[in-house]
């Protein structure tokens, strides 16, 4: 069940994907709201990147190369 949602480029489009490198770790706060604060708190976040232009999402690889369920990385909420 979908909570809360945020979208928007990195740094509000100030730092485009195209100047990222591998292995740069990137640092982008979101603010999902305050309506986080009820009963039904998340179980994870759901991170993913996507082409603002086609809504394609970009594709996401774990540590060791290998591709993530639905492109997107898994945060758990605890």
């Amino acid at each position: 069940k979908l909570l809360a949602q945020t979208d928007g480029p990195p740094y509000d489009g100030l730092y485009p994907l195209a100047n990222w490198r591998p292995g740069q770790v990137i640092t982008d706060v979101r603010e999902l709201g305050p309506h986080l604060d009820r009963p039904d708190q998340p179980a994870a976040i759901v991170v993913g990147i996507y082409n603002q232009s086609t809504g394609a999402r970009l594709a996401a690889t774990d540590a060791n190369g290998a591709s993530l369920p639905d492109d997107s990385f898994v945060l758990a909420v605890k």
